[in-house]
């Protein structure tokens, strides 16, 4: 693969310092393997160190260069990310502490705040900022910071991030010797955060060469300590390093690449930059404005019937009895609303006119998408958003896949309820029955007791018949109510969901606490009445479902690709769907307190954007619902849309 104008100049030029600023699909890795083989091929003297953000980066830079140098060459190159260089380079300063991470920091982090939110969130992120700040001395950091430093040393433990703070001072004072190599190349370096930058200039000496790429406008970790734009722009005054811009995009159409220009030109904190695009002109970007009768459509609803179960409740604030399965979301939501506290002196006329559902658009998304379901990446702000539109695959028997996050086939609530109805419909699956008995709350003695009837037995439908006196809890009372009552060799989608429906009625009779999932257990009941079949033949596809989410490959174009905008970064698709681009979804909330916390917020919520819209090769659709337009898709198309 032959190298562009712009990135022959980073090849070409080893023994410089580079800031290399990359658009989004312009070869920026093509660009470091190739600038790596020049580095350890131009002299066997030459010691190279690739830094990486994430491990499969890093495999996958190590496989690349293995195909371009010799095994002696591959000797002299170090491949890592950042925690794990700095992690081994702080190795001679541990002096015998105990390194925590992951839920044991978190753990540490808890205690200290002792319940207190901010505390907390200060103890995750800022308190190493001012620990770097304050050069060593203690008594310079707010008494909070102080404290937990001093209870790390009590207990003799240090996190990663307070090692390496502790890794750069160490460095400054010639405490510890610096890595040996004579270049280093940085990958994603506008993700860098203070320490990170620290511990690279701690490095600089005469005779190294450093070469760092990134995007200003890829920025979106700032809520890590990521320092975007400013790392890049003090890289180059420091190391009087030489910009090169890689101007050209070879993922993403015009069409794509100028609407995505629109928008991101609205940001003043950036570098400013030419954005070419290498493919021809011929993608697609659309912004759909989804309307509530759409939306209802979607649904299947009949609107006068909805309108009718409003003014019902409105009348009685209880759920109408008669409704069917299909109405159920939304009448709940409904109830719900007009017993708000702030609702509750309010007449029916009143309520009916001031009281309005908030209708999502996922299954309207899913619908379409559903048409030619190939090749797509749907992108959303939050991983509960991910969860919406995943059942809405899901009950079409659309096959997904999510990226990141946990899916709602992993939630233990949702595992305990397949269970249940894998137990109730095949009689030999003892172990998916002690699931549901642990799901339905019996203790572990007597699923224990249970179990071991059940295989002398060779049943679960007889010991559950049978009964049990020691197993006298509601939840198996209410196991051995739904066995006698499970319609086995039932076909009939219609006796099936009543079954269905009657099962989640009693899960909430049973635990106040099923009530929040029931969403969840109706989600899994519309794709058991829509299947064929009896209710064991059923419960298998649900299981195939399940079993096809589980498979991350982010490159599977007959499966619907999943995935929060900022897990998309690095990504790319050939179609790709940003839902839900409204005011508190994208951008998202704002929770700081002053007008200057706001601007870097939203700048920082338009490069998340810019992202996920960078994503698509060949077509981009923008969404959002009729009247809730964000003041991003002004930017993109120049006007206002509801205007």
């Amino acid at each position: 693969m032959s190298l562009s104008e712009d990135q022959q100049i980073v090849v070409d030029n080893p023994n410089r310092n580079k800031l290399v600023v990359a658009l989004p699909g312009s070869g920026k890795t093509h660009t470091s393997i190739e600038l790596a083989q020049r580095i350890l091929n131009e002299s066997e003297r030459n010691k190279l160190i690739m830094v990486t953000f994430t491990r499969a980066s890093t495999a996958e830079t190590r496989h690349r260069i293995s195909k371009k140098v010799s095994p002696d060459a591959l000797e002299r190159c170090v491949i890592s990310t950042f925690a794990k260089l700095m992690k081994d380079h702080a190795e001679p300063i541990l002096n015998k502490r105990q390194l925590i991470m992951g839920a044991p920091h978190s753990a540490f982090i808890k205690r200290i705040a002792n319940g207190d939110e901010n505390v907390e969130s200060y103890l995750t992120a800022k308190v190493y900022t001012d620990y770097l700040a304050s050069k060593g001395d203690l008594q310079e950091m707010p008494d909070i910071g102080r404290r937990y430093l001093t209870e790390l040393n009590r207990y003799k433990k240090v996190d990663l991030s307070t090692l390496s703070v502790e890794l750069v001072f160490a460095l400054q004072h010639g405490a510890i010797e610096p890595l040996d190599f004579t270049h280093m190349v940085v990958d994603e370096f506008q993700d860098t955060d203070g320490i990170q930058s620290s511990w690279i200039k701690a490095h600089k000496r005469e005779g190294r060469y450093f070469t760092v790429v990134g995007d200003d406008d890829q920025s979106i970790y700032g809520f890590r300590g990521a320092l975007g734009i400013e790392s890049m722009t003090s890289f180059q005054q420091e190391f009087e390093a030489d910009g090169v811009l890689l101007r050209q995009c070879y993922r993403c159409p015009p069409e794509i690449l100028s609407a995505a220009e629109n928008l991101i030109e609205e940001n003043e904190h950036r570098l400013e930059k030419e954005m070419l695009s290498a493919k021809p002109a011929g993608g697609t970007v659309s912004v759909r404005r989804i309307s509530e009768d759409q939306i209802y459509e979607s649904h299947e609803l009949d609107l006068i019937q909805l309108r009718a179960f409003k003014e019902e409740i409105a009348q009685t604030r209880q759920p109408p009895e008669s409704a069917p399965a299909k109405y159920h979301d939304f009448i709940e939501e409904y109830v719900d609303k007009v017993n708000n506290r702030n609702n509750m002196k309010k007449t029916p006329e009143e309520l009916l006119e001031s009281v309005s559902l908030s209708y999502e658009s996922h299954r309207y998304i899913a619908k379409e998408i559903a048409k030619s379901p190939e090749g797509w990446a749907v992108l959303a702000r939050t991983n509960m958003l991910l969860d919406s539109i995943e059942k809405e695959f899901a009950a079409l028997n659309i096959p997904s896949i999510r990226l990141g996050g946990r899916s709602i086939w992993e939630l233990p609530e949702v595992a305990g309820y397949l269970a249940l109805l894998n137990s109730l419909s095949n009689e030999k699956n003892f172990y998916a029955f002690d699931d549901a008995l642990d799901f339905l709350g019996v203790g572990p003695a007597d699923i224990s007791e249970l179990h071991a009837r059940a295989l002398q037995a060779k049943s679960i439908k007889r010991i559950a018949s049978a009964g049990l006196e020691s197993a006298n809890s509601k939840g198996y009372l209410l196991f051995k109510e739904f066995s006698e009552l499970t319609p086995i060799l039932e076909r009939d989608s219609e006796i099936i969901a009543e079954f269905l429906g009657y099962l989640v009625e009693k899960l909430c009779d049973l635990d106040s606490e099923q009530i929040k999932n029931t969403k969840k257990y109706r989600m899994i009941n519309e794709i058991m009445a829509a299947g064929t079949g009896t209710i064991g033949m059923r419960v298998a596809n649900i299981y195939r479902i399940a079993r096809s989410k589980k498979e991350k490959d982010h490159n599977n174009s007959s499966a619907v690709i999943l995935s929060t905008l900022n897990g998309s970064k690095g990504l790319q698709w050939e179609n790709v769907w940003v839902m839900d681009v409204e005011p508190g979804r994208i951008p998202s909330r704002f929770k700081g307190v002053n007008e200057e916390e706001r601007e870097s917020f939203i700048e920082e919520e338009r490069r998340l954007l810019y992202v996920g819209m960078t994503r698509a090769e060949q077509q981009l659709v923008l969404s959002y619902r009729e009247g809730k337009a964000s003041p991003f898709i002004e930017d993109i198309l120049g006007y206002d849309p509801e205007g």
